[in-house]
């Protein structure tokens, strides 16, 4: 059995579960769709509306437990022996199902993102816009050149066995590196990651004020992992360690507003934010 394995959190998931449900009559192996609602607090009644009269596995979570605590669960919850982890602010292609079905015997497979073109008018919207189209939006023959590094959690299909063997790591509460810890899990045990051109469009645009938010919350991660000895193969981590003493005669946190303000705007060019990272960063480090 393949199971559909879909953490929700604040969104409208009626499109996307129609859609896989579409899908899942035209292939030839038993389907299921599992979702576990995160403790949302928006949508939560038309999704249950929509759901309550389908074949359709969910569970409504009373305390919000996290990207990595979630996935765990699913695999717990789910019944099949591989899994699809899908984020609910998505949108599939008509043969999305299929071209996984096509590499069951590939282990761990991630498909891909891309974003919405029309979407990067809007300036309130257009940081992350450009993050994803100009960092993530990457063609699988690229990905498969740096496997791990490029990996992300929101499209990707594993055998249950795998995931089981090697979680992902609970301890990990607030946003951000979980799925590059993963990775770095599974280069540790030997387990490949295949990358096709599968790809999700990512729907769900934050502001560029919820995304430097969420940002600084990945980069607080990155340097509690690295403190309890968990490095990780990140860019930002790298530079900053390289350029530390450098950066600490230049960091402050006036500094650190002034490139917060350009990137409110909506209009300046990533360099900025890989800056703002490092500054971040070298403010926020207690070693």
């Amino acid at each position: 059995m393949l199971s559909i394995c879909i953490p929700i959190f604040n969104f409208d998931v009626r499109a996307l579960l129609a859609e896989l449900l579409n899908q899942s009559k035209m292939i030839a192996i038993p389907t299921e769709i599992c979702c576990l609602d995160d403790a949302s607090s928006e949508f939560v009644e038309i999704n249950q509306a929509f759901i309550r009269d389908k074949e359709i596995n969910y569970e409504y979570l009373d305390e919000n437990i996290g990207r990595a605590r979630i996935r765990n669960r699913l695999a717990q919850f789910a019944q099949g022996d591989y899994l699809i982890y899908l984020d609910c602010d998505v949108k599939i292609g008509p043969d999305y199902i299929q071209k996984y079905i096509e590499h069951l015997s590939s282990g761990v497979v991630y498909g891909g993102t891309i974003y919405n073109q029309e979407l990067s008018v809007d300036l309130n919207y257009r940081l992350h816009y450009l993050v994803g189209h100009q960092r993530e939006s990457v063609l699988p023959i690229k990905r498969n050149q740096a496997p791990y590094l490029t990996f992300k959690t929101n499209n990707f299909l594993t055998p249950k066995e795998i995931i089981l063997a090697v979680p992902f790591d609970n301890s990990i509460r607030r946003y951000g590196h979980e799925d590059t810890l993963w990775a770095f899990s599974l280069s540790t045990h030997d387990i490949p990651i295949l990358h096709i051109d599968n790809p999700i469009i990512h729907l769900g645009l934050e502001t560029n004020e919820e995304l430097l938010y969420k940002i600084e919350l990945a980069l607080l991660n990155l340097l509690e992992l690295r403190n309890t000895g968990r490095v990780l193969p990140v860019k930002a981590l790298k530079y900053y360690q390289k350029y530390h003493s450098l950066l600490r005669l230049v960091a402050s946190k006036q500094l650190l507003e002034k490139l917060r303000g350009k990137l409110l705007t909506g209009s300046s060019p990533l360099r900025i934010l890989d800056f703002y990272k490092l500054i971040f960063l070298t403010i926020n480090d207690d070693v």
